[in-house]
């Protein structure tokens, strides 16, 4: 039943395949929520993502930065766009109406020495020690685009159909009446 329930928690919409086989990012819209999926299984590249134009990027435009299970920002130490984030508790996109008024974050230094930056999104997952799996929290993310646009997020997973790592998915939308 655990297995169960964690594989519906991390379901994703069908994985695409580009021409060589492999999987590739993929990205749905139903009505305003937009469903992202990266191919984020390299463990050193970073794959970007622009929300305000809504397309994985390769240029300086990007709001989120996605290595296997690492979410950066284009602020802080990770960028210069001045992106910032924060997370409400919260099972779905329309539970969020309105941005909070506190609790904004952007990356920063390393500070416990792990080699790694504090990453605004450093705890979106729960971690299973008995699994080794990664599970959303029940967390909306509000992040403030590069553009200043705001903009509600949940991430929905991690695995792919075959439930191989690094293929985290989120649905995100525009958080109407906010700036």
């Amino acid at each position: 039943m655990t297995l169960l329930t964690l594989a519906l928690a991390c379901a994703r919409p069908p994985t695409l395949q580009d021409d060589t086989g492999a999987s590739a990012d993929t990205q749905a819209r139903e009505g305003e929520v937009t469903t992202t999926c990266a191919d984020a299984t390299d463990e050193s590249a970073w794959v970007s993502y622009d929300l305000d134009g809504a397309a994985f990027t390769e240029d300086d435009a990007w709001d989120l930065g996605i290595q296997r299970y690492h979410v950066r920002l284009n602020g802080g130490v990770s960028g210069d766009a001045g992106v910032e984030a924060a997370w409400v508790e919260a099972a779905s996109l329309d539970a969020v109406t309105e941005a909070p008024a506190d609790g904004w974050r952007t990356d920063e230094a390393d500070a416990d020495a792990d080699g790694v930056p504090e990453y605004a999104f450093g705890d979106w997952y729960d971690y299973d020690p008995a699994t080794h799996l990664l599970s959303p929290k029940a967390r909306v993310w509000v992040v403030r685009s590069g553009e200043g646009a705001l903009w509600k997020l949940r991430i929905t997973g991690y695995y792919d159909d075959a439930g191989s790592g690094g293929h985290p998915c989120f649905e995100w939308a525009a958080l109407e009446g906010a700036s």
